[in-house]
Order: C-alpha cells, then structure tokens, then sequence
C-alpha cells in the first residue's frame, strides 16, 4: 500500500479527529503517520483528552495493539503468556504455524477465545501482524525468547524488527539493555535504527503530568556511560577516531544532573575529568557554559516514560562525533588507495597555492618537495591535531591538513610515489581539454564531451574503491546493514547526457554481481531516447537488481534501499572521488541514524 502524502494524513486526522494536530509530530511519527492504519491511530488518539499522539514509531505500535486489547474480554494471564509463546514461534516461522507445534486442542482454545488468533485449517497464525510483533515484543522482554534466538541471523532479525522495536520502546532500563547489548554486539546497525524508532526524538508529551521522574544525576550518568559504551565497542575502529575514546581506549568521563524532564550533562576526557564528578553527579553550582578542559556541556529534555532514553542521547553524541570524523574525509587507507592520489595532488596545489586554477596545470616535484620542507620546518614543534594554514588561507574544508599529512606527502615525493616520468606531479582524473571554448568561463565548459566521459568513468570506479576500503577496514560490523555495502559486489551503472548548454548530467543506479566478482563501473554516453535511458527510468533494470539481490543474499534486501540516481556531474574540484565515496558513506549512515538526517558533507574546492 502507498504510502500517503502530507495533505492526505492533513485530511484523514481532521476527518477522524476534527483537528489537524499534526504539525509539530517528530520526523519519524510523521514518517510512521503515512501509513493509513497508523494515520487512523493518530487521529483516534488525538480525538482522546487522556491519550497523547505517540512520539515514536513504537508508541504507534504499542497503540494500535492496545486498542484492539481494550475490545478482548478474555485476555487472562494465562493466555498473555500463551501469546507470547505462539508469537515466538509464527514470528520465527514467517508468520504461520502448524497447530501442532503449539499443542494439543485444549492449549489452541484458550487462544481462539482470545479473537487474536486464527485457525485456517491445521494452522494457526494472529489475525494481524502488529499484535503478532506485539507479543513477540513481550516474549521478549519477559524471558520467553532469547535474543540470540530473534536474531540468530540478519534475516531472523528482519521478522522480529517491530517486535524489538516494540519491546525497547516500553520495556524496563535493565531489560531493554540486555536486548540492545546483545544486538549491538551482533549488529551495530540494526541496534541503532532500532533506538531510532522505538523511542522519542525529544521530551514527554505536553500535559503528562504522570510520567515519572528521572534517576538522580549519577544514575543517569551511569547510564549514559553504559550505553555509550556499548556503541563504542560495537562500531570499531571507527569509534576510536573520535573525541569520545581517549588515550589506551579509556571513555570520556561523564557527569549528569536533572532538572524535571532535563537531563544536564557534562563530558571530559578521561585524562581530564576533575575530582569533583568521580561519582557521576554534577555539581548544580557548576552553572558555567562549558566547565575548564570539558568536552561539551549539554541540556535535553527526555522522555522518562521511556526507560531506554540514555541509549537514544548516547546515540545522538556518537553521530554528532561521526559526522565531525567523516567532514575530515582522512580514514587512514592503504598507500595505493585513489583517496591517497588524491590527497597528494590536493596538498600539493595548496602548498603552490593553485587550489583554485581550474585547469589543473602539472606541479613540480622538485619545487613542491622544497616548499613543503620549508613549511615542516616552520612547524617544528607543533603537534599532530593542529591544522596548517596553505596557501594564504586557512583551509576548513578538504583536505584537513596536519603536520603528520606534509611529512607524508614529503615521504611519498622522496619516494618517488605519484611522481610521472616528466618528474611533476598530475592530475589523477581527466582534465580540460578545451580552455579557450566559449564556455570555459564554466568548469564543465573546460572539457569535451570526450573528457567529461572519461573524467566519469575515472573517478565513480575510483570513489567506489574507497567506499568499499573505508566501509570494510573502518566500520566492518556495520557493513552487513548499510545499502551498498551488505550488496558487495556491485556494478554502477548510468548513463551521461548533455543539455542544450552542454552542461553534463549523469544518471546510475547499483545492482549486485555474484559473489567473488570484482566491483565495477559502466558509465556510458547516450541519447535520452535511447533504449539504455529508457530502461534506467522506467526503473525494470532496479527491479531486476533487487530480485537478483534477493536471490543471492536475502537478508540483505531490507537494508539495500539505494535506487535510481540523478547527479551533477562535478568536474573541478581537487578530490572528487574522495568526496563521492563519503558523501555515499554519510547518505548510507543516515539510514542506520549514524548519520543525522539531512547532513551535509563540506564542499571541496
């Protein structure tokens, strides 16, 4: 069923509701909301003075459930725990057991009384699959089922994700930690897209005066610490270049307070921490913005009918901290990488100042190797984390330039790495062909048709690489989860067309290959009425790609969300595939909510 659009779910609550009420829904409730069953929840909620539109894809499940809980008179203990027992065996079965394997007739009944369950012949199943991942959600939390039994694999995982959802979103701290321990532990990425949509994006719902209060400041803290913690582990070595790992792996320090439904919190790292927080508890006449030598100091409101908050605030810090380690764009790779290329050519016109000449003239090597010599020894002394100001400018964006990135490229010169017979270095990629053309007042204007083809068919096999190299080297546990990479191999392939200006666009979309092929690209120049264009957006060859996926790797399929692609084509910058393959590793990220939604990697010059 399509999913409906913002004036339909506008339309379908005022109907059921007689008010919108909907504007201010968080990203993922709005996102939930297009669903028509869940629109309808919404709108029968807000028509309730005692029931809040839930703020979380999991309030929206649990709500549902509950309503059709509210019309079953004969839901006892005894047959909550017979649900929760049939739930775990149709949730691992695909939804529909054999009667049998539940018991004999006298078990069944009590089940069939409940009008939650039916019989079709020798099989039984629930009548919808929300109160199927409802109760499984209980079997869950109450023991009846074991983690490494709902996600014993990826695609096991894949029939119970609404149930985990579920049980994270209403379960106790010491429950829904145990679960997302275990999940974490085995997939990192499906346990953060689980704490994305089980809880609350901010703070309990205006008017619920009931929601109980939140630990003291050093629970809290605890807390927080032990699900930061458990992220941190789960996503090495990744995690270990950011701010929240300190010398020998030790964790920052953190220190917490409360004030009502705000949470206050305070992180240093761990060499720094002061006396003062050992225990966890911040000091209330600490009032100062950020505390001496402190990494941040925070202040959020959280949902403290949700037990699992700490898991959701820990998540946001460490995707805050990817997105500072991805603007970077300088995971280590290995020395014949393409990012590696690059960067070498980027260093080098900054140290001869050329960062902005467009045709991407040939620099000495000779002349490059002086300068950057000069510019170590002006540096002597300053330390790896400081950033060098180049070519008369202090360079913010790509690449980030410290001393330990000079005396590489100084190596590599010495070396004689990327260094041409001519004794210059060059361009990686294609470059202008036509600089008196009457466009060259443009970037693309500087090149052929012929060469914007070959810059293409340079550069996307070149960002793939470092895609694959960064995702399998730097974040290994996530890749079984993240689009392009849980479909490895893949094959790129688009088409490049022009406009009447002969502005370049390029069109793609990724398939999977056999296992044990090599990734690859296959870009080409055509007509938009050729049958190839045709193809692409009449979108039969993504269809195909997916089913093919299907085929060969079935668990992958609900994480490979990647389809048909419009783009620029971006000929001028002086790392263009580096800026590809993380900009495809951040868009990939968001999906799992490692990434914020909607971020942008900084533009390279």
């Amino acid at each position: 069923m399509r999913l409906l659009e913002m004036k339909e779910v506008e339309a379908l609550v005022r109907r059921v509701a007689g008010t919108p009420g909907w504007a201010r829904w968080p990203a993922s409730v709005w996102e939930t909301a297009r669903r028509p069953l869940f629109a309808l929840v919404a709108a029968s909620l807000r028509n309730t003075e005692d029931k809040p539109i839930p703020r979380s894809t999991a309030g929206f499940l649990e709500a549902l459930v509950q309503g059709a809980l509210e019309r079953t008179e004969q839901l006892k203990t005894d047959a909550h725990t017979a649900l929760q027992r049939l739930a775990a065996l149709t949730l691992s079965s695909g939804g529909t057991i054999p009667q049998g394997e539940f018991g004999a007739e006298p078990d069944i009944q009590p089940l069939l009384t409940t009008a939650l369950v039916v019989r079709r012949g020798r099989t039984l199943s629930f009548t919808l699959p929300v109160i199927e991942q409802y109760f499984g959600a209980q079997a869950l939390l109450t023991g009846v089922v074991k983690p490494d039994t709902a996600w014993a694999s990826l695609a096991s995982f894949d029939r119970w994700r609404d149930a985990v959802v579920i049980a994270v979103g209403s379960g106790s701290w010491e429950r829904t930690s145990a679960l997302l321990i275990d999940l974490a532990g085995r997939y990192p990425g499906a346990a953060s897209w689980v704490v994305e949509k089980a809880l609350s994006e901010h703070f309990s719902p205006a008017g619920d005066k009931d929601a109980p209060d939140l630990p003291d400041g050093a629970e809290c803290a605890r807390r927080l610490r032990t699900a930061l913690a458990v992220w941190i582990e789960a996503v090495k070595p990744l995690s270990e270049r950011t701010r929240l790992v300190g010398a020998e792996g030790r964790l920052v320090t953190i220190a917490a307070r409360c004030e009502g439904a705000r949470v206050i919190t305070v992180a240093w790292p761990p060499e720094a921490s002061p006396t003062l927080v050992s225990g966890g508890e911040l000091p209330r006449q600490w009032q100062s913005p950020i505390p001496e030598g402190a990494l941040w100091k925070r202040s959020q409101r959280v949902d403290s009918t949700e037990s699992a908050w700490p898991w959701k605030v820990s998540l946001r810090w460490l995707r805050e901290e990817f997105e500072h380690v991805l603007s970077s764009k300088a995971l280590p790779l290995r020395d014949t990488s393409p990012n590696r290329a690059e960067r070498r050519w980027a260093i080098a016109r900054l140290l001869m100042d050329q960062h902005r000449n467009l045709l991407h003239p040939p620099i000495s090597a000779d002349v490059a190797l002086t300068k950057v010599r000069q510019v170590l020894t002006l540096l002597a002394g300053s330390t790896d984390t400081e950033y060098v100001t180049l070519g008369g400018r202090w360079w913010s964006a790509h690449p980030s330039v410290q001393p330990k990135d000079l005396r590489e490229f100084a190596s590599d010169l010495e070396a004689g790495r990327g260094v041409g017979p001519d004794g210059r270095l060059h361009r990686p990629w294609a470059v202008p062909d036509r600089a008196e053309s009457p466009r060259s007042r443009w970037g693309w204007g500087l090149y052929s048709r012929e060469a914007q083809l070959r810059f293409v068919q340079e550069v996307y096999p070149a960002a793939l690489d470092i895609y694959e190299e960064a995702v399998t080297t730097w974040m290994p546990r996530l890749g079984p989860t993240l689009d392009w990479a849980c479909a490895l191999p893949i094959r790129l392939t688009g088409i490049i067309e022009w406009d009447q200006e002969d502005k370049p666009s390029l069109h793609y979309y990724v398939s999977p290959l056999p296992l044990g092929a090599k990734t690859e690209v296959v870009v080409t120049a055509t007509s938009s009425d050729s049958d190839l264009a045709r193809s692409l957006r009449s979108r039969e060859d993504i269809e195909k790609s997916v089913a093919a996926l299907s085929e060969r790797s079935p668990a992958a399929v609900p994480w490979f969300r990647h389809i048909y692609t419009d783009t620029r084509v971006h000929l001028s910058g002086n790392t263009p595939a580096t800026d590809l393959a993380y900009k495809w590793i951040a868009y990939h990220l968001q999906h799992l909510s490692l990434v914020t939604f909607g971020y942008r990697l900084p533009e390279s010059n």
